[in-house]
């Protein structure tokens, strides 16, 4: 009897093994589905059900309500299980029309002048960064010439002489390590700040830009949670 649970919070009704509707009594009514046949077909059978009919009578009439329970509820269940089927198969269909469209990637120039002028704020630590390049560019160089004229040191007669050329050669050598020490400090020290803080204004602006998207741009597949933060 569905009158047993009328007042459940929660009914399930199964079709074909299946679970087909759930919900309580009214939002089961409402939706008019398998449950709504069940309920109706089995008012109908109480409505018609005559009180004084013999015993054997009142078994063929619930034989007779069932059945057309069942045939109701089966009814119902065919047209939704064929709407569901419809709409299956439109979703499959648009399903394979989005995965066919290719995404379109950006395959312009990079935008270099743009993270450049991003960069503004940073362009000092920038400069100097790029004069300890510079200089330790030139060191290796150096170095060649340097090595050059303590070989033509040994063409010196002079033991005083050569001594003290030598000398001088060595402790420039000293002072080129020196400062290539400094400056391939420098220039890494200083171009991390500016790349630090570029990525760092980089990640808040594209924040603020996903927070301003609408929903709908995160239902489309290339805009997946993986690809959004990667």
């Amino acid at each position: 009897r569905l009158s047993t649970i009328v007042n459940a919070s929660k009914i399930i009704v199964l079709n074909a093994g299946s679970v087909v509707e759930e919900g309580n009594h009214e939002t089961l009514m409402k939706a008019k589905g398998v449950y709504y046949g069940l309920v109706e077909a089995q008012n109908i059978h109480l409505k018609t059900k005559d009180k004084n009919v013999e015993e054997n009578e009142n078994d063929a009439d619930d034989k007779a309500a069932t059945a057309l329970a069942y045939d109701k509820a089966r009814s119902l269940s065919y047209h939704r299980q064929d709407t569901i089927d419809k709409k299956t198969v439109k979703n499959e269909t648009n399903d394979k029309t989005d995965e066919a469209k290719a995404v379109v990637e950006y395959k312009g120039p990079a935008p270099f002048f743009a993270m450049l002028a991003m960069n503004r704020p940073e362009l000092d630590v920038i400069l100097f960064a790029c004069i300890a390049c510079v200089c330790n560019g030139g060191i290796q160089p150096a170095f060649g010439v340097i090595l050059s004229k303590v070989i033509a040191v040994f063409q010196t007669c002079d033991p005083q002489l050569q001594e003290k050329r030598v000398l001088t050669y060595i402790l420039i050598f000293v002072g080129l390590g020196v400062l290539m020490l400094f400056t391939m400090f420098l220039q890494s020290f200083l171009f991390a700040i500016s790349g630090e803080s570029l990525t760092q204004r980089l990640r808040a602006k594209i924040f603020r830009t996903l927070l301003q998207q609408d929903i709908a741009y995160f239902d489309q597949a290339e805009n997946n949670t993986g690809a959004l933060c990667t």
